[in-house]
């Protein structure tokens, strides 16, 4: 296999791998032959992927002569608790796992954050491989090591690092993925390019059309290229100290916009990319309003205009589109509720990422609250965010 298809990284002196395969009996196969395991797999599997890739996957397992149990799991946000966790864990118990047993997850975020931590709290950790099938978890949460469960209405508020041994990356899955999810992964490419200074936004408008038609070599470029500049960010900063916590660009409000919105419409109004997409906009207007230089100012207005285009040209939403009448007060309460609430504050003030430039980004205090409802106020509106 060539470089092209792998990407080696270290963390803590450990070897860690993505493998990007059109042949995954064959990639499952020789890497759980590698694997020093006591020969024990359990496969662990989104429901409502398509029986065609967990039968590929279940193939090459059988190829390496383990014992493999298998168990669906059902991909819904309401189910990432500590419930689903103690369950998985007795699921581990009932097969006598041991420390050198293989779990295997295919699934989203949603799969990946709770088979992770079980996988991490059983006995202090089992060998763990993510076959992402999500495009937010294919680009985005399939490496970095974070686990978490949502608790107390605060999204990954229980949580842990717990890094896989081995990402496999299944070309075939790019066609599985429903256009809505598969669109709203773009999002957190997108933020990738825009947090690092080596990976240009022009690539997006000049390929809107290959993206959109799934064409796969522009996907395996945009797949890899984000998760290498996620990579360059966490293996600097394992524990989001620093560096890391510009991975959380866009999120500070996503988050809330999305939790504002299962309350008030209905669960999952907005996907995870989509609602970043909105935070990524609300992040870079709230820099802007919090910025007094003008030159700096006209520089992140501009910046502001472009990213909207892009994102726009990629049917990832720029506005709060609600589709219902809800009271506008109650809507502003509660992404300000959510907006607190975000793990990452250290102090009563929420943080945000600022936006300088492309490549210029840096956590922030938000100091002045008048400005959340400013930004709601523009995610709302069609107006100009120069006469806010």
């Amino acid at each position: 296999m060539n470089d092209r298809n792998r990407i080696i990284y270290k963390i803590n002196k450990n070897i860690h791998d993505i493998i990007y395969t059109k042949n995954i009996v064959k990639s499952l196969e020789k890497k759980i032959t590698e694997l020093k395991s006591d020969k024990k797999i359990i496969f662990l599997y989104d429901e409502n992927i398509s029986n065609h890739i967990i039968k590929d996957i279940l193939l090459g397992l059988k190829l390496t002569g383990c014992k493999i149990s298998s168990k669906k799991i059902k991909s819904l946000k309401k189910n990432k608790n500590i419930k689903s966790v103690l369950d998985l864990i007795d699921t581990f118990t009932k097969l006598s796992l041991t420390k050198k047993s293989v779990v295997i997850t295919c699934g989203g975020g949603v799969i990946g954050d709770l088979t992770g931590l079980a996988s991490c709290l059983y006995k202090r950790g089992l060998i763990y491989i993510n076959i992402p099938s999500t495009m937010t978890a294919l680009v985005d949460s399939c490496i970095g090591g974070k686990t978490g469960i949502n608790h107390n209405k605060q999204i990954n508020l229980i949580g842990t690092y717990f890094h896989p041994s081995n990402v496999i990356i299944y070309e075939k899955i790019l066609d599985s993925i429903p256009e809505r999810e598969y669109i709203s992964g773009q999002a957190e490419i997108i933020k990738s390019f825009i947090i690092s200074n080596k990976s240009n936004l022009n690539f997006f408008d000049k390929n809107i059309s290959k993206i959109i038609n799934r064409n796969k070599v522009i996907a395996k470029k945009l797949i890899l290229d984000s998760l290498k500049i996620k990579i360059d960010h966490f293996t600097k900063d394992v524990y989001e100290k620093n560096k890391r916590l510009l991975l959380n660009f866009g999120h500070t409000f996503g988050h809330a916009y999305e939790m504002a919105t299962d309350d008030l419409i209905k669960k999952d109004f907005l996907r995870h990319g989509e609602a970043v997409s909105l935070g990524m906009i609300s992040e870079i207007a709230l820099s802007y309003l919090e910025n007094n230089n003008k030159s700096q100012k006209k520089n992140i207005f501009k910046n502001l205009i472009k990213i909207e285009n892009t994102l726009k040209s990629l049917n990832l939403p720029i506005k709060l589109n609600l589709n219902k009448k809800i009271e506008t007060r109650n809507l502003y309460k509660k992404i300000f509720f959510y907006v607190f609430q975000d793990k990452k504050k250290i102090s009563d003030k929420p943080i945000y990422i600022n936006f300088k430039d492309k490549g210029k980004l840096y956590p922030k205090e938000i100091n002045n609250f008048d400005n959340i409802n400013k930004i709601i106020y523009y995610l709302l509106n069609n107006t100009d965010l120069r006469k806010i």
